[in-house]
């Protein structure tokens, strides 16, 4: 499914990030990766490290070094569509019910999730 958003800067330079490092792991076998199949993989290699449900979401959410190294990353946002498959859709509307409780907000957006999902695989590479 394409969807058309906008992702802040912190998401995008953390995609561009988590696109080096899976390019260079020759995870695609040098095919191009697209931002939609980056979103995938961050989602994919978490998933392998603990279930969503379980995952330490407050230490992600709240402990925003990223920004601390980009002052920029929150002022802005940037418009671009992503081509994401079924089962990332339903991963990312899974956390948009999880998020809430720790944001103590009432809803999450959905590119708040991805935003929270990027910083996670980043943290997790140890690359933040």
């Amino acid at each position: 499914m394409k969807i058309g958003i906008r992702l802040s800067r912190e998401a995008m330079s953390g995609i561009e990030e988590l696109k080096k490092i899976y390019q260079e792991s020759d995870a695609l076998d040098e095919m191009r990766i697209t931002n939609g199949a980056t979103i995938g993989l961050a989602l994919r290699e978490l998933k392998k490290t603990n279930s969503l449900e379980n995952w330490d979401w407050e230490s992600v959410i709240f402990g925003n070094q990223f920004v601390d190294k980009n002052s920029k990353a929150e002022k802005s946002e940037i418009r671009t569509s992503l081509t994401l498959n079924d089962d990332i859709i339903k991963d990312i509307e899974k956390l948009k019910k999880i998020f809430p409780n720790y944001t103590m907000t009432k809803y999450v957006t959905t590119s708040y999730v991805i935003r929270i999902i990027v910083r996670a695989a980043l943290m997790q590479k140890n690359k933040i």
